[in-house]
This record gives structure tokens, sequence and C-alpha cells, in this order.
């Protein structure tokens, strides 16, 4: 009975051993294991490690874009973007200044719209008889004829002198001009016949013409068949020299009044 427990006794050191070396087999391989798995999963997860990194860091720096907030699932990296077309670095600016030169550029429509230019006709250029500023002189110059031929006795003035016919001062707001008793009287322009009238200078004749124009023939001795609203021509006979009455002088003579817009003016500086 003693050998058997000595015998039991004596190998229990060499279980205890085994057991030991088993333990420490199965905890070997279980670090080696464990090892392997987290090197697996620190691959497999590495990608989403930096995506998430890349993820962070936008979100620190851009928090909100347009009101919304960037999830890290909205976010690709570099990696995941396909290679874009290389394109010159200036394009984007010259398509800009192209945009703003387009902008800038002037619809062709009110182009369109605008009033041709007026071609002035050859004829009119270096000619004194249509030039502007001939015609405007001219003009006022020829506009009106003598209505009588003779000579001017009384030029026109504003000053007052004494009237020995009338016995009272007065102006003398025409000319007298020369003629014969009885002579033909013409009208000086075209005009219409605003009224027949007999006055202390004898008969008389008054003319309305363009421009505020009108014209008087006084001291006449008779008058044609004239009826007032009767349109005349220059040269046309208006009447016959009479007796001169109510003037200073006393030769036979037409006098001639003109008038512009009301106001007397010196028919001499118009006549031609």
């Amino acid at each position: 009975m003693a050998k058997d427990d000595k015998k039991q006794t004596g190998r229990l050191p060499g279980f205890y051993i085994a057991l030991c070396c088993c333990v420490l087999v199965i905890g070997i391989a279980g670090y080696f294991t464990e090892r392997q798995s987290r090197e697996t999963v620190t691959d497999e997860t590495t990608g989403f490690s930096e995506g998430t990194f890349a993820d962070s860091a936008l979100n620190a720096g851009n928090q909100e874009l347009d009101g919304e907030v960037i999830s890290v699932g909205e976010v690709t990296t570099a990696e995941d973007v396909p290679p874009a077309e290389s394109t010159p670095e200036t394009e984007p600016a010259e398509n800009s200044q192209e945009e703003t030169a387009a902008d800038a550029q002037p619809s062709e429509a009110p182009a369109a719209e605008a009033p041709a230019a007026t071609v002035e006709p050859e004829y009119t250029k270096d000619n004194p008889d249509v030039m502007e500023t001939a015609v405007n002189i001219e003009a006022e110059a020829a506009y009106f004829s003598f209505p009588a031929g003779g000579e001017i006795l009384a030029p026109f003035s504003t000053v007052l002198s004494f009237n020995e016919a009338l016995g009272d001062y007065r102006t003398h707001n025409g000319i007298d001009i020369a003629a014969d008793e009885g002579c033909s009287i013409s009208a000086a322009a075209d005009g219409t016949v605003d009224d027949i009238f007999t006055d202390a200078f004898g008969e008389g004749v008054s003319i309305s013409h363009s421009d505020g124009f009108v014209s008087k023939y006084m001291c006449l001795g008779a008058v044609e068949e004239l009826e007032i609203g009767d349109t005349v021509k220059r040269g046309d006979v208006i009447g016959t020299v009479g007796e001169s009455k109510g003037e200073n002088t006393k030769e036979p003579h037409l006098h001639f009044e003109m008038y512009q817009n009301g106001e007397p003016v010196d028919p001499a500086a118009y006549l031609n």
C-alpha cells in the first residue's frame, strides 16, 4: 500500500509539468492567432480609417455648406474620385473673359432700328446757290421786289418828326418810292389780301406774307378789283399811284411799309 502511494506521489510532478507545457503551448498559439486576427482587421479597415480622418479634417474646417451639414458618407476620398481630364489652367479664365465680352457686347436689335444717315446730295456741296447760309441771307434780301420803279424819296425812320400835312409828330414807318401819278403798283411778294382801306394817305392795300411779314401800299389813287382773302402773286398789279396826301413828300409817290410779327421794319433791307 505504501509503495502504491509513493508511485502515485512520484507521478504528480510530471503530470503538472506536462499540464503547464500544454497551457503554455495553448497560450502561445492563442497569442499568435489573436495577433494575426488583429492585423487582418486593421488591413481591412485601413481605408475606412483614412476616410474617417479626412472627413474629420473637412468637418473641422467647414461644418456647414449652404445650410447643410456634410456627413461622413457624403465625403469621398481622393482615391474614390476618378481621374479628371487634364485641362489648361487658363481655360476657366478664358471662358470667363469670353462670357464677359459676350455680356458686354451690345444687342444688335437697337443698331438695326437706328435710322439710316441722310446722304447729302452731291450738288449741294460747295454750291453757293443752295448752301444754308446763302439761302438764309439771300432769301431775306430777295424775298420782296420793288412795287414801283422809282428812287426812294424819303427813307424809313423811327425818329419822331413833324408832319406838316397832318400837323403832328410821328415816325416814318415806311419809304416813299417815286412814281408818276396813275403808275401801276404791283405786289412785292406772294401773299393774301387781308385789308383794303382808306385813310389820311389815300387808298391803301395790306397783304400778308409768310414768315410773319405784312406789306402795306398807301397813297394809291385806285385799287384793282380785289377782295379781302384774294391770293396775289409777286408782280400782280394791285392799284395805281394817286395824289400824295398826308405826307411831307409832295412829289407823286408810293408810301410802302413792311411789318414782321407786328413790328415795323425797314423795307429797303428786304427789297431787291
